[in-house]
């Protein structure tokens, strides 16, 4: 088992006057909870490491936040152990935390393992609050799975649990009564009223593979102690149970049916798929008030009602989705008119991947002009491949032993993309790729000739790699022919020479290469049929040597151009073929 590594920063608390603490803790047994020992209220328990962090159970008695260390790849993964070993699990009831405190959880995995049978009247419940005054709760961008047999249970009732010191704690007043639980020096008040709590939220977070259901908040009113004002269900993915996939109950039965005492539900923005069952709903609603609304939620595969709400008040259903389903809306609710009864076009629902296809009816169908559902699920742009603008350019002296290089050319990816690019060198008997030669090994960015290149032609492949599948492979041009030299010969240009251009015809870019014997000042001009210049492609004074240029068509028309090579007593002119 590992130790806790706590390391302290103090950071100001403004609304409370004390100082904040943040405690790291290392994955391991119980790590959590010897944790909270040493916290202070207020403080941040950060998990610094991905690994899994074994809790039997996560008992909180103090209000903290526990949250994901900034920059981490995985969620790091709070885990419970079930066992069925009756002298380990003596209870109905096994929760992975509870808490008598405000909780606040960032980023967050948390899993069931183990055996998932059951012994007889037993169940299991991720999440229990079991607080009576006082108490807030908010859960972002946390992920939720594998809990067979289990539910998130996020209300109070009666029962005991046994701490990993052996010594139990009871709370209700089915078993004590004004009778305070002493907790590592802290008073927990247990004066069986059936206080109101503040408030619950719910965002960013995914629930998967919840066999006893998803989220219960104070779900069977019958049973409950504390009721939450206000609860916020924004954001989330709730996929395959066998139970209601969500659960609101916002009052306790023991204050009667006095309305002003329903609480306020908010439900906006979720995915909901896969209810099995005959008798379960996607969203189940008790005792809200009419304040209360589902919006912008999409529901697939529900095996009962979409939606079930038993209230005095009637809550607003707007801008919903309901597909595949026993039927939508029953009871207590309003129309609100922009409700969709459609497939949504999942990308794979059996895969739980919700991600809204192209032509999804959902697509900008919200209230807010944004999709229905989960806004994580948004639609994927389709990768578009890089696109080359500039064809990559040779440089370098072609004799043996000599090296060439290559450029990447110029490139744009409409995604944004950063490309990668690699290269893959050629020979070639003649410049027009006609038998091009792949070069074993050569795939930098630079190639030396050797004696084998003697007499052939180079170019090289730029290939560019956008990171998500757009690979576009471009030819440079080619080199002049290599050439050999022997022990202190060297190569002389004894006249002045303009090649013709290639590719030709071309579309819109093409190479001129032009040779000068002497160093003087010359230009390169591109006229149109009627002598008309229309692009200047080199000029100034060039020492005597050989080069390479590339000419751009791409704002002139189709058709037949010229192209001159003047100065220092040459002129010579050659045609070429614009074709677009």
């Amino acid at each position: 088992m590992k130790n806790t590594l706590i390391v302290v920063f103090l950071l100001a608390v403004a609304s409370s006057g004390l100082m904040a603490t943040d405690i790291f803790v290392q994955a391991g047994d119980n790590t959590i909870t010897s944790a909270l020992v040493t916290a202070e209220a207020g403080d941040r328990l950060v998990l610094v490491e991905e690994g899994v962090y074994s809790n039997d159970p996560l008992f909180v008695y103090k209000p903290v936040t526990i949250a994901a260390f900034d920059g981490l790849a995985n969620k790091p993964v709070v885990s419970f152990l079930w066992s069925t070993d009756a002298s380990v699990v003596p209870l109905q009831e096994r929760t992975i935390a509870f808490t008598y405190a405000s909780l606040t959880l960032e980023g967050l995995e948390f899993t069931m393992e183990g055996d998932s049978a059951l012994t007889s009247g037993m169940t299991t419940r991720m999440f229990r609050n079991r607080a009576y005054t006082g108490v807030n709760w908010e859960f972002t961008d946390c992920l939720f799975r594998d809990a067979s047999q289990a539910t998130m249970s996020i209300t109070s009732v009666n029962d005991s649990f046994k701490l990993a010191d052996g010594s139990w704690v009871y709370d209700g007043v089915d078993y004590i009564d004004n009778d305070p639980v002493v907790i590592d020096g802290v008073t927990v008040a247990q004066d069986g009223l059936h206080g109101v709590l503040d408030t619950l939220i719910i965002d960013n977070c995914v629930f998967n593979n919840f066999l006893g259901g998803g989220p219960k908040i104070n779900h069977k009113p019958g049973h409950g102690r504390g009721i939450y004002s206000y609860t916020q269900f924004t954001n989330n993915t709730v996929s395959n149970t066998d139970h209601h996939a969500i659960q609101f109950g916002m009052r306790d039965v023991n204050e009667g049916s006095d309305n002003s005492l329903y609480g306020t539900a908010v439900i906006d923005h979720n995915t909901i798929h896969g209810v099995a069952g005959g008798n379960r709903n996607g969203i189940f609603l008790k005792y809200v008030n009419s304040a209360s609304t589902i919006m912008n939620t999409t529901l697939t595969d529900v095996g009962n009602q979409v939606i079930n709400i038993q209230a005095s008040e009637s809550v607003l259903v707007d801008y919903c989705n309901w597909y595949n389903s026993g039927s939508g809306p029953v009871q207590q609710w309003t129309d609100g008119g922009h409700n969709l009864q459609v497939d949504p076009l999942f990308a794979d629902a059996s895969a739980n991947d919700f991600t809204l296809l192209t032509g999804s009816p959902l697509i900008g169908a919200g209230s807010d002009g944004s999709n229905i559902g989960d806004p994580r699920w948004a639609p994927q742009a389709p990768n578009i491949d890089p696109v080359n603008t500039t064809a990559p350019q040779l440089s370098g002296t072609t004799v043996e032993g000599d090296i060439l290089n290559v450029d990447n050319g110029v490139w744009t990816d409409d995604n944004g993309d950063v490309l990668t690019f690699t290269y893959t060198w050629y020979t070639d008997s003649d410049n027009q790729g006609n038998d091009g030669t792949e070069i074993a090994n050569a795939t930098d960015n630079t190639y030396t000739l050797t004696n084998a290149d003697v007499d052939q032609y180079i170019y090289a492949m730029v290939t560019a790699d956008d990171g998500n599948g757009g690979l576009v492979s471009v030819s440079s041009n080619y080199s002049t022919q290599v050439s050999t030299l022997g022990i202190g010969d060297e190569i002389i240009i004894t006249e002045y020479s303009l090649s013709q251009n290639y590719p030709n015809p071309f579309n819109p870019v093409t190479e001129i290469t032009f040779e000068l014997p002497n160093t003087g000042d010359i230009s390169l001009k591109v006229f149109n049929m009627v002598g008309q210049e229309v692009a200047l492609i080199a000029s100034g004074n060039y020492p005597a040597g050989l080069y390479t240029v590339s000419f751009n068509g791409v704002d002139l028309p189709s058709g037949i151009y010229f192209y001159t090579l003047t100065g220092a007593g040459v002129n010579v002119t050659k045609k070429m073929i614009l074709m677009k």
